[in-house]
């Protein structure tokens, strides 16, 4: 298939790093909480130990054997002698170390659970049982005796022991001073683990708020990406959601795991096929998977979920790169995927229409162009390019592909188009935005004004097409919500559609997600069109008040009059490739190109209006990846946009003498390109020049 031209729019430290050798993948194992909540006691502790040696999950690979609250002393008070905290009786009359012991003889890993507050997290409000907080030392000392490997840290009570104060969800500036105490106690143990569990909330830092993927590093080895999980599909997609942005930001990976909270698979809420695909989604975002339910009463078709091998192997493979979310289409199904180590290919595809229906994987969603298709549900492996079957709502494909090859098609192009083109109304407003192409963006989208923007003179080669948005949503949900927000979004004038917008990030600053999918339809393929963008609002989901649309250079980047005037004469030219080769094009195809005019030079940054000298730099993030190059005068080339991505004419001489733009009459802006090996992206940088000097650039 040929594509031509597509539309891109854009909506706009830690101080203790030691080499780290533990959990280089996610743990698997059991928690006693979702079963047990804060009451466990030795009985049920020992049969779920046994079940779990007898009904298989040890061989499986489930070895860490973990109590969360509830084992701890309720009297208020510690161990006289060695300060630490003391077992409750009651529960445990022998103590924990024989329970240890015990899993530790079938083969399992003792862990602990405590807080980094002076209460634990406890049912009742205010809790009775201390916390570890102003008392790291002598806890470590105490899980050590119990041949503790790994230590579930909790947040409950951080600021006082007040009812008032149980699960602070404000924003703070002592994460990295608390819960790094207990980091290093438990190094000078050498209790290898630690899970960070302060349910997502924001590290506030001198330049913004901050996600726990970003401070959690080097005091930890893993960190809780979210709030508690809870019964029901709900709670598990408002996680699933929150896992997006941290999937994407490539900064987890061994020995640090982002933690999506305990299994619900066993317990009430979910469907049989909703507690599968929640399965799936926790191991291939390489999260821990601890099963937190009553063991012995597990249905046999629940084991076989757990203990698929083939999603287990995908979850412990030695890469530790999560699926991300490839294409998003909202109300009907997700499409995720990612790397493994030897080279194949984690798929998932989720029914998120809540019906049965046939679910479909097109390999060429993915760039694929065929490989081996493994059904991680029935085992079963067939070659081709797509899979499809029917499931349930909620229902799941869950793939491994293998001998991939992947697709030598064309690949689309995309034009860029600046949201400040656009036509804002009744609110809608441009702001600064740190993190956003040019500072700023638009937002107010939505609200009781239900601002909105219209993006006009949009040209494109196909009437249903993917869309790319670059967005802001900093809306971080906790135990209630979804962690998105949606937008209608409609194509010249047609009915809208409601599109998901998943959580971004912490900051509305700069926590940009970088082209999410949109699949919309209704463009014409011959005229120009508009897309509008507003707010929803219902019952269940708030207006949009802040997704945020980010201004980006747009593609067309003359005026007409001056291109005009710059190839007056000129019936026939050659712009150079940067390989050397020519391709023709006449003045009048170049004047098609002007799909939108830039009115202004007082949009240009200063610095960039003029390069004086050689060795000027500006520095330009790849449109890919985001990572930086040096770019020198050398480099720096001015073309409209021909068509594809590939044809860029030749620097203009005076650039690499060092000398200023060429003089004339005219105050056209030009957008500058530079090439990095064989992707062609688009500097972020503009520069000013004089319309008469363009014609010596194609000959």
């Amino acid at each position: 298939m040929m594509w031509t031209n597509s539309v891109l729019l854009t909506l706009a430290g830690v101080t203790h790093v030691a080499s780290q050798s533990f959990q280089q993948t996610p743990v698997m194992g059991w928690n006693s909480y979702n079963q047990m909540s804060c009451s466990p006691n030795t009985q049920k502790i020992t049969t779920t130990i046994n079940s779990l040696s007898s009904r298989g999950f040890v061989d499986a690979g489930y070895k860490f054997f973990q109590i969360d609250c509830g084992w701890a002393s309720r009297d208020g008070q510690r161990n006289a002698t060695s300060g630490a905290l003391k077992v409750d009786l009651n529960a445990f009359p022998g103590g924990l170390k024989p329970l240890s012991d015990l899993a530790r003889s079938k083969g399992m890993k003792w862990t602990m659970y405590s807080d980094a507050g002076v209460r634990m997290c406890d049912p009742q409000a205010p809790s009775p049982v201390l916390g570890s907080l102003g008392h790291e030392a002598a806890d470590a000392d105490f899980f050590k005796t119990l041949n503790t490997e790994y230590v579930k840290y909790d947040n409950c009570y951080a600021d006082g022991p007040a009812a008032s104060q149980n699960a602070p969800k404000n924003a703070r500036t002592d994460f990295v001073s608390r819960f790094g105490v207990m980091w290093k106690e438990l190094q000078r143990v050498g209790i290898p683990g630690l899970l960070i569990c302060q349910w997502g909330v924001p590290f506030s830092t001198s330049t913004g708020l901050q996600g726990p993927v970003q401070w959690t590093k080097g005091i930890s080895t893993s960190f809780r990406l979210s709030d508690d999980i809870t019964s029901g599909w709900a709670s598990m997609f408002r996680i699933y959601n929150q896992a997006v942005h941290i999937a994407k930001s490539g900064l987890v990976g061994p020995g640090h795991i982002a933690d999506a909270d305990l299994l619900m698979v066993g317990n009430s809420g979910m469907t049989f096929d909703e507690q599968a695909t929640h399965f799936a989604a926790w191991a291939m975002l390489k999260s821990a998977l601890m099963i937190s339910t009553d063991v012995p009463a597990l249905s046999n078709e629940l084991v076989a979920v757990l203990q698929n091998k083939d999603l287990i192997a995908i979850n412990q493979d030695s890469a530790v790169k999560p699926v991300t979310l490839r294409q998003r289409w909202s109300g009907d199904r997700d499409l995720w995927a990612g790397d493994l180590a030897n080279g194949d290919m984690a798929v998932l595809v989720v029914d998120i229409s809540n019906t049965a229906r046939t679910l479909s994987l097109q390999l060429s969603e993915l760039d694929i162009a065929s490989a081996s298709i493994k059904d991680l549900w029935t085992g079963t492996t067939i070659s081709g390019a797509s899979l499809s079957k029917q499931v349930k709502a909620h229902g799941s494909l869950a793939i491994r592909l293998s001998n991939i090859r992947r697709s030598t098609a064309t690949k689309p192009t995309y034009t860029f188009v600046s949201a400040s083109t656009g036509s804002l109304s009744s609110g809608a407003n441009t702001q600064s935005c740190s993190g956003c192409t040019s500072s700023n963006k638009v937002g107010n989208l939505g609200g009781s004004s239900n601002g909105r923007v219209t993006i006009s003179n949009i040209r494109t080669s196909k009437a249903t097409q993917t869309v790319l948005f670059d967005y802001i949503n900093g809306q971080v949900d906790y135990m209630g919500g979804s962690n998105e927000r949606v937008a209608a979004v409609s194509v010249n004038g047609g009915a809208a559609k409601t599109v998901s917008f998943p959580l971004s990030g912490y900051n509305w600053d700069k926590d940009v997600y970088k082209s999410y999918g949109v699949e919309l339809s209704g463009f014409s393929t011959t005229g120009t069109n508009t897309i509008t963008i507003s707010g929803v609002g219902s019952a269940q989901q708030s207006p949009i008040h802040n997704m945020q649309l980010q201004h980006l250079i747009p593609a067309a980047f003359f005026s007409a009059s001056a291109l005009a005037a710059t190839f007056n004469g000129f019936s026939d030219t050659a712009c150079q490739r940067y390989d050397g080769t020519y391709i023709p094009v006449t003045a009048a195809q170049l004047q098609d190109l002007v799909v939108q005019e830039w009115a202004t030079t007082d949009a240009v940054p200063e610095a960039s209006r003029f390069l004086t000298t050689p060795d000027d730099k500006k520095k330009c993030p790849s449109n890919e990846d985001d990572t930086y190059r040096w770019v020198s005068l050398h480099d720096l080339g001015v073309l409209p946009y021909i068509n594809t991505l590939h044809p860029w004419c030749i620097q203009i001489p005076q650039w690499e003498q060092g000398s200023q733009f060429p003089a004339g009459n005219g105050g056209a802006v030009a957008v500058v390109y530079y090439k990095d090996t064989d992707t062609y992206s688009l500097c972020r940088y503009l520069a000013a020049a004089q319309q008469d000097g363009y014609a010596g650039m194609c000959r």
